[in-house]
């Protein structure tokens, strides 16, 4: 007799449907754009990223795992294993500054600690927000005929300027691990139709014809990686979020001499030119915590009293041999 099938338990979700302007790109229309992307010279970074691209492992890990993701994308060396006798970025390489891995798992990050936490693991930082002010009406191009309004005209013009200039830059092929920026996106998932709020991703590539980017998604449980239009992924941005009272925005991330730890993230003991601060400081704490050890050990045995080898009772030390001394 055949088993009927398992009811579905209420309250849980396999994947979303993306809204029909913002097609997958493993689509028809996804797999176009992403084809004229390449031939137009706009998607160089996009095969670098996909070499390294994750699911995060948490609902709330969208922060973590763009990071772990660009880091190991711009072949960044944590400087502590991850598996076996292997050095690689995870998310719980991301504990040593600045967060709390337990708090960000129910809360996620805001856009200034995700940035603490990048320059702590070695990174450049660069971070972009709308204006809080009224924004002024946006212009309409002809590629962009349904164009958001009340946009601040100049940042999104700054952050179409960033996205044309990134993703035609030839260096960024050089290898797989040759990337030496990525760009980052912190927005609202309401703003673009989508289930749920603030999310990040790294962008992958510009199609022209459609003024839309290419948003590598993190949520692969949720929406595969999907075209935005670029004005509405602006307009995204502008949400307050209620965790920093301020906007949300972009990020460019790039490599920088390691060693500068950020005020927030804490005080530094260590400081060695060519690892990250985020091992540094996990140095820091396994040396801390090793002279605290050897301190408690030595202060313990000060307290026992000394003994002589008379008051010692029989059988308790090794005899020595006959002529050892």
């Amino acid at each position: 007799m055949p088993s009927s099938p398992r009811a579905v338990p209420q309250g849980v979700f396999y994947q979303k449907t993306l809204p029909d302007d913002e097609p997958a790109v493993c689509s028809k229309e996804g797999r176009r754009r992403l084809s004229e992307a390449m031939a137009d010279g706009h998607a160089y970074p996009f095969l670098p990223l996909m070499c390294q691209f994750k699911t995060q492992d948490q609902p709330a890990y969208c922060g973590l795992t763009t990071l772990i993701m660009t880091l190991n994308t711009l072949g960044i060396d944590p400087w502590r294993t991850w598996r076996g006798v292997w050095r690689w970025y995870d998310e719980n390489h991301l504990g040593a500054c600045c967060i709390n891995l337990e708090e960000v798992a129910s809360e996620g990050i805001s856009i200034d600690t995700f940035a603490c936490l990048a320059r702590c693991n070695g990174l450049g930082v660069q971070v972009h927000r709308p204006s809080l002010e009224e924004p002024s009406e946006c212009s309409t191009t002809a590629t962009e005929s349904t164009a958001e309004p009340n946009l601040d005209a100049q940042f999104l013009q700054d952050f179409r300027d960033t996205v044309e200039s990134w993703t035609s830059d030839g260096r960024l092929l050089e290898s797989c691990g040759g990337l030496d920026k990525v760009l980052v996106v912190s927005y609202d998932r309401a703003a673009v139709g989508q289930a749920g709020s603030g999310h990040f991703s790294p962008i992958g590539a510009y199609h022209a014809a459609s003024d839309s980017v290419l948003v590598l998604d993190v949520a692969r449980f949720k929406y595969p990686p999907h075209w935005i239009k670029l004005p509405r992924l602006v307009k995204a941005m502008y949400p307050i979020d209620n965790a920093t009272g301020n906007s949300r925005g972009y990020i460019v991330l790039g490599r920088q001499r390691p060693g500068s730890l950020p005020p927030e993230a804490g005080p530094k003991l260590l400081a060695l030119a060519s690892i990250p601060t985020s091992a540094t400081m996990a140095l820091t704490t396994a040396f801390q915590n090793e002279i605290q050890r050897q301190s408690a050990e030595v202060e313990l045995s000060s307290r026992q009293p000394t003994l002589s080898r008379g008051d010692v009772p029989r059988g308790a030390v090794p005899m020595l041999p006959a002529g050892s001394g």
